[in-house]
C-alpha cells in the first residue's frame, strides 16, 4: 500500500549526556508503496534543519527510526552520518529545558500533540521568554516546518497526524497496540518548559 498508511519516527539523539527521543506520525497521502526509508530522509532534510536553527551544538541527532503502522514489511532504522547537532553557539540549558510545540486537536475526542526540543540556547530565552528577532523568527519556522506535509518531490507526500495508540490484549509473544491518527488543525511554538523525563 501507499496512500493512507501511517509512520511512526522515532528521532533520537543525545544532549549533555542525556538521551533524547522524540516521536513523530505521518500520514502517506501519495507516492511509493515502499515509503519508510523515503519519509525518514525526507524528514531529516527538512523538518530537522528547520530544528537544528534552534538548537545548540550541545544537541546532537544520530538515528532516524521509521515503521510503517500498516505494513510490517516497511520500516527502516537509518543512521545520521555524520551525526548532525544544532547550529546555535551558545551556552546549553539542562536537557528538561525544552522548546515546546503544540499540535492543536480537531476534535476533542483526542488530545492535543506535543514536541520538546533539548538544546535550548541560553541567549535565546529572558525570564522564562523567547527573545526577539532571530530567535523568535525561528523557533516560529520550526513550527511552521512540523505542520507541512514531508515530501520527496516526486510523488510522495506524508502529513503530519496526532495518534492515539491502545494496547490490545495479548494474544502470543509480541505486544499489539490498535492505532488511531487525528488531522492536525496546526502546530505552533507554545513556550519554553520543561520535561521531567529529562531531569538528571
Amino acid at each position: 500500500m501507499a496512500t493512507d498508511d501511517r509512520f511512526e519516527l522515532v528521532v533520537e539523539g543525545t544532549c549533555l549526556g542525556k538521551n533524547i527521543r522524540n516521536v513523530y506520525y505521518y500520514l502517506q497521502t501519495n507516492g511509493a508503496a515502499v515509503a519508510a526509508a523515503i519519509v525518514a530522509q525526507e524528514f531529516i532534510n527538512t523538518p530537522l534543519q528547520a530544528i537544528r536553527t534552534i538548537t545548540t551544538t550541545d544537541m546532537v541527532w544520530s538515528k532516524v527510526s521509521v515503521k510503517n503502522l500498516d505494513d510490517p514489511e516497511d520500516f527502516t532504522e537509518t543512521i545520521i552520518s555524520p551525526a548532525q547537532a544544532g547550529n546555535v553557539a551558545a551556552e546549553t540549558m539542562p536537557p528538561f529545558v525544552t522548546f515546546s510545540f503544540i499540535y492543536h486537536r480537531t476534535t476533542l475526542l483526542v488530545r492535543n500533540g506535543w514536541k520538546r526540543f533539548a538544546g535550548v540556547p541560553e541567549t535565546y530565552v529572558v525570564g522564562g521568554v523567547i527573545v526577539a528577532g532571530t530567535p523568535e523568527t525561528n523557533v516560529n519556522l520550526v513550527a511552521e516546518a512540523l505542520d507541512e506535509p514531508v515530501t520527496d518531490g516526486i510523488g510522495s507526500t506524508f502529513i503530519p497526524r496526532i495518534m492515539s495508540k491502545q494496547r490490545v490484549p495479548e494474544t502470543g509473544e509480541f505486544e499489539m497496540f490498535l492505532y488511531t491518527d487525528w488531522p492536525v488543525g496546526d502546530v505552533d511554538f507554545a513556550h519554553v518548559g520543561s520535561q521531567n523525563t529529562r531531569k538528571f
